[in-house]
């Protein structure tokens, strides 16, 4: 009788200790979905301002490059500028505008995705890899 007793107890210890690790796993991976989640949801407003900059710097580029003779005319009427001129000061501004949206857009894109996401994610297994060595 004693060491059917002492058995449910072990049993019961056994299954206490389970469901607790059990529970902690969940509460683990709910922590690193809720983080994912966050991080994501940051990276991706990122990469779409990222895309956007990008996109109005080469549109940019792409309509002073068009443009340029149309607006040199109407600058030689307007002002008495030379062809020279003209094509030269809105080409320059132009690219300007282009090359600090594209600016914008490498200094947004650059750098690692999800990075305290994956530095969590790889601390919590060494922990746990850790236990069972």
């Amino acid at each position: 009788m004693a060491i059917a007793n002492e058995t449910e107890n072990l049993r019961s210890e056994v299954e206490t200790y389970v469901r607790r690790s059990f529970g902690l796993l969940k509460i683990l991976v709910e922590l690193h979905l809720d983080i994912a989640q966050r991080e994501a949801a940051r990276e991706q407003r990122r990469l779409l301002l990222g895309i956007v900059a990008a996109s109005i710097g080469i549109g940019l580029l792409a309509m002073g490059v068009g443009l340029l003779q149309a607006v040199a005319v109407w600058w030689v009427h307007r002002l008495g500028l030379t062809w020279f001129g003209a094509l030269a000061s809105v080409g320059v501004t132009d690219a300007s505008l282009g090359l600090l949206s594209l600016l914008i857009a490498v200094l947004t894109l650059r750098g690692g995705y999800m990075s305290e996401t994956r530095r969590r994610v790889a601390s919590t297994t060494a922990t746990l890899l850790q236990d069972q060595e």
